[in-house]
């Protein structure tokens, strides 16, 4: 008989977890969960996007306001997360290469509704509101 796992060891998210939490980011955006699998691998412990960098903006500010926004969604939909840190945004985009320290601050504070800002410096959170996820809908639709 399989022995049960000690509970101070940590074990594999089950893959039924990175289902349930594609799930939940289909019901928050209100896309199908077959075009939320086209973003999104939930599967670690911390959200990746998968988006060719050419489904992308151009313009790295562009870029990066539209991954700060799809990144933020996702982790709090898929984590049921009231904050995303800005740093786990930060290095998304400079993943993609759209990483611009000299405009990162003001690109995120310029998302307009879509996002709440709060937190200073290294600290940084953010909040994605209704008219942020309504506009995460919109451009992932555009991405489709």
């Amino acid at each position: 008989a399989p022995v049960a796992p000690d509970a101070a060891t940590p074990v594999a998210a089950p893959v039924a977890d990175s289902n349930s939490r594609i799930a939940m980011i289909s019901a928050k955006i209100g896309l199908p969960i077959e075009s939320i699998e086209r973003f999104y691998d939930p599967s670690k412990a911390e959200l990746e996007l998968v988006i060719p960098r050419s489904k992308l903006p151009l313009q790295k500010r562009r870029a990066a306001r539209s991954i700060a926004l799809i990144y933020a969604g996702g982790d709090q939909a898929a984590y049921s997360r009231e904050w995303t840190q800005v740093s786990a945004i930060r290095e998304m985009c400079k993943s993609y290469n759209v990483f611009d320290s000299a405009n990162f601050a003001s690109t995120i504070a310029e998302a307009g509704d879509a996002l709440v800002v709060r937190g200073k410096a290294l600290q940084r959170e953010v909040k994605v509101t209704r008219p942020g996820y309504e506009q995460l809908a919109e451009l992932l639709r555009g991405l489709l």
